[in-house]
């Protein structure tokens, strides 16, 4: 499970985000999460281009399984299942 403490202070972190069930790398582009108000998630808002290059930023929740810390097994993860 991801630490969300780790994510809460640091801007600018690299993080691996699953948007239409494609995983991408982003960068937390503000570090105050917000809560989501139908669910009470906490969302970080992540900063991520598209396959055409358009820079983008969106909401990410990590108890939702949208978000992930940029870190080896991370990534050993998502190449195993063949996500990157």
């Amino acid at each position: 499970m991801m630490n969300v403490a780790h994510i809460c202070d640091i801007a600018n972190e690299i993080v691996w985000i699953r948007n239409n069930d494609k995983w991408m790398p982003g960068r937390i582009f503000l570090s105050t999460p917000k809560l989501r108000p139908k669910d009470n998630f906490l969302c970080w808002n992540v900063v991520y281009q598209d396959k055409a290059g358009h820079r983008l930023r969106k909401y990410f929740a990590p108890l939702l399984g949208e978000l992930k810390p940029d870190t080896a097994s991370v990534r050993q993860l998502l190449q195993e299942a063949h996500w990157i």
